[in-house]
């Protein structure tokens, strides 16, 4: 069986998916070739399938968005025609580039062509030309969780339900999800599928000394380290996590460690403001970089635990870093998150937007070492056996040998 994986972001946590997926299939016999874009980031590691960077798109982080942001009306309103116009120019080069190739597929003939995010909404358009291939999507996201404009929202969302409906298979990464995937879509149930979000093993891979990583935030050897990792968007609910935070300031050798790239819907300043009036200045740490794939291993090695205030969300690769690295979480109850996290086992699940819950729970963790060993062995050893790669592979394939039966 030849399997086509597309995944137009070369960086970051979708990329890193699609690698393990692709490696995971390969390994249980299938044919895997990967397109993604032309600043792939993992071209150094070992690959067991064929990637072709073809994609010429655009970085996925940009850096301008962790300096900060302009003062005054008009240098914003610049700012936001800036953005405006380069918005409209990467909507011509998405569709330019999906029409590539959506021609090469048409050449290239797999049995199966699986896709990633779903970036541009006209995308049923394009996919219509491949009516002839079995065709299948890794949905991790279908909701606008961060726009300003619900109106746009609504419309992109049309389009986006007809781009499902061309998909022979959709899979979800939990039940929670794919419940509401199918109220909020038109695409029959018998269609969709649930698999786990996989492991982030690869990001364990390599690393500096933990030592290192210390010395790089200027912090003790004795320090206890509540970590904010991954993407900072509104949705995340980092303004929640500074407060329940600041409720631990009798808590000594506790900082709290925010290590994630900012997105375009939020103000860094804002935050530093928040932590600024809660006078806690001094015990949190802002590393707002893309954090390189080589300090992700040592960054989760000195955490005491990784929070995850998310004020709503689909699932979450972050946990399965936490998860990989042997640490326990503190995580709300959204989405299909309760799904993977085992409450009072791998970590602690709390009411969305309970600055209480999460503040106790944070604390059970940081004052008990025992307890924080036990959640981090229990979430490794999930990591390795429930969330495995060869598992959910295998699942997929099979899905696919029964699309392939029905559909010649």
């Amino acid at each position: 069986m030849k399997v086509v994986v597309v995944e137009p972001v070369g960086e970051g946590g979708m990329v890193h998916f699609a690698y393990q997926l692709c490696t995971a299939l390969a390994e249980e016999g299938a044919e895997v070739v990967m397109i993604t874009a032309a600043d792939y980031e993992l071209a150094a590691l070992p690959h067991n399938f064929t990637v072709q960077p073809m994609m010429r798109l655009w970085p996925r982080f940009d850096t301008t968005l962790t300096e900060d942001p302009p003062n005054g009306a008009m240098k914003r309103l610049w700012r936001n025609t800036w953005w405006s116009a380069r918005r409209a120019w990467r909507a011509m080069r998405l569709l330019t580039e999906w029409g590539r190739v959506v021609r090469h597929l048409r050449r290239s003939k797999p049995d199966v062509v699986q896709f990633g995010e779903m970036q541009f909404p006209g995308s049923w358009f394009l996919l219509a030309r491949l009516d002839d291939m079995v065709l299948s999507q890794i949905c991790h996201e279908f909701e606008f969780r961060e726009s300003k404009y619900p109106r746009s929202d609504q419309i992109r969302s049309r389009f986006l339900r007809r781009t499902y409906e061309s998909f022979d298979s959709v899979f979800l990464l939990g039940a929670e999800v794919r419940e509401r995937f199918v109220r909020s879509t038109r695409v029959a149930r018998e269609k969709t599928h649930i698999i786990p979000h996989g492991n982030e093993e690869l990001l364990m891979t390599s690393g500096d000394d933990p030592a290192v990583a210390r010395d790089r935030y200027g912090l003790g050897a004795d320090d206890r380290i509540v970590l904010f990792f991954g993407n900072i968007r509104p949705s995340k609910g980092l303004s929640d996590l500074i407060e329940a935070f600041a409720e631990l300031d009798d808590l000594d050798q506790t900082k709290l460690l925010i290590a994630g790239y900012p997105s375009r819907e939020v103000n860094l300043n804002d935050f530093r403001d928040h932590v600024d009036q809660l006078g806690i200045a001094d015990r949190v740490i802002f590393d707002t970089r893309y954090i390189p794939i080589e300090e992700v291993g040592s960054l989760l090695s000195i955490a005491t635990v990784v929070a995850f205030p998310y004020r709503n969300a689909t699932q979450s690769g972050a946990i399965q870093v936490a998860f990989a690295a042997g640490r326990p979480v503190v995580a709300t109850d959204v989405g299909s998150i309760p799904e993977a996290v085992q409450d009072g086992k791998t970590g602690f699940v709390v009411s969305q937007g309970s600055i209480v819950e999460m503040a106790d729970a944070l604390r059970r963790v940081l004052v008990d070492p025992d307890l924080a060993e036990a959640m981090g062995e229990a979430a490794r050893t999930q990591a390795a056996t429930r969330f495995s790669w060869g598992a959910i592979a295998g699942d997929v394939l099979t899905v696919y040998e029964d699309l392939l039966q029905n559909h010649s």
